[in-house]
């Protein structure tokens, strides 16, 4: 995944709910952060509202929709 890539993921938003929210935005940079076990990768996106999100590399519904290149 690399800079200007479109992406989609879901999370789930409401604690009294099993519905998932898809979010889709693009990937405005990336940095790295330690855990006490590894090291992930964390990308900063620009949603499609307009907002800005943190979204780690490991997020299992993090897919590229189309690539910057």
């Amino acid at each position: 995944m690399e800079q200007g890539d479109l992406v989609k993921w879901s999370w789930n938003l409401a604690a009294d709910s099993w519905e998932d929210t898809v979010f889709t935005g693009v990937v405005i940079g990336s940095r790295w952060a330690k855990t006490d076990r590894e090291k992930v990768n964390i990308f900063k996106m620009l949603a499609s509202d307009g907002t800005l999100v943190e979204v780690r590399e490991d997020e299992p519904t993090l897919k590229v929709i189309s690539e910057s290149r």
